[in-house]
């Protein structure tokens, strides 16, 4: 039988230390692990920055989601389509209410060149009343009225057309004689300020200026038919200039000779309509 006084199991000796050199209930410099805190500090926390006693806390610090930076709502960022839905909605031009997008706003496409608008017609003269016509004759065979011929009320060209036509009416109107042409008075304004702003498009942007002389159009509108006759005239001028050009080119340059028969196609085009309205 054992002794009272003797223990049943040896006293622990000193603990092992530990893998940083100190002992287990120490840190690298010998500082308390964690055993003691400094006097005034809660535990959870240190007072640094201003911290509220006790520093962040589970129910009041960080949530799951998100934090409470910037001022946001307990619970930190919610996802897009809940946080921000008005928001994004507005920003995409949409409805900021509903948080529906809008379609896209379809966006037209301006021309190169703002063509001046052409000049109006001139006032038309008062009708004259003519005597009524005698009464047929019994028995005569009657006599159908002729349909009014349908002419067509407006005439549109492309600016290059346009330039051709109004620098051989040009041309013309500097020729000595006893009236102008009705055209010529009416347009030359118009044309003056067009060429003004073509001259200014061709030093400014040349590859603008040849996709607006094929691209754009202008509207000439309601024609009397004496100025249409003139136009029609002017460009019959124009053709026979071209074609004799034409000749000259066909063997010597074949790509001057593929763009002058664009060109009198064109053109020839256009002189049958102004015919049609003389």
């Amino acid at each position: 039988m054992a002794d009272k006084q003797t223990p049943s199991r040896p006293p622990r000796g000193p603990r092992p230390a530990s893998r940083t050199g100190g002992s287990q209930g120490e840190t690298r410099n010998g500082a308390p692990k964690g055993g003691s805190r400094p006097a005034g500090a809660k535990s959870g926390a240190s007072r640094a920055a201003g911290g509220k006693p006790g520093g962040f806390k589970s129910e009041g610090g960080f949530k799951a989601g998100g934090s409470r930076a910037s001022g946001s709502k307990e619970g930190g960022f919610k996802p897009r389509g809940e946080g921000f839905k008005g928001k994004s909605a507005a920003g995409a031009g949409g409805d900021a209410r509903t948080g529906e997008a809008r379609p896209p706003r379809a966006r037209t496409a301006r021309p190169i060149l703002q063509v001046p608008k052409a000049p109006a017609l001139p006032p038309r003269a008062e009708p004259v009343e003519t005597p009524a016509a005698a009464a047929p004759v019994e028995g005569a065979a009657p006599v159908a009225a002729a349909a009014p011929r349908k002419r067509p009320t407006n005439l549109s060209m492309p600016i290059w057309q346009y330039v051709r036509l109004m620098v051989e009416l040009e041309e013309e109107a500097k020729k000595p004689r006893k009236r102008l042409l009705a055209i010529w008075q009416r347009w030359r304004s118009h044309w003056q300020e067009m060429d003004k702003r073509l001259e200014q498009l061709a030093k400014s942007d040349h590859g603008a200026y040849s996709t607006a002389m094929m691209k754009q159009q202008v509207e000439m509108g309601q024609m009397e038919p004496r100025e249409a006759k003139e136009a029609e005239l002017a460009l019959r001028r124009v053709l026979s200039q071209m074609k004799s050009r034409l000749q000259a080119a066909q063997g010597s340059d074949p790509t001057y000779a593929r763009d002058l028969n664009f060109e009198i196609a064109g053109i020839e085009e256009t002189r049958k309509k102004l015919e049609a309205m003389s």
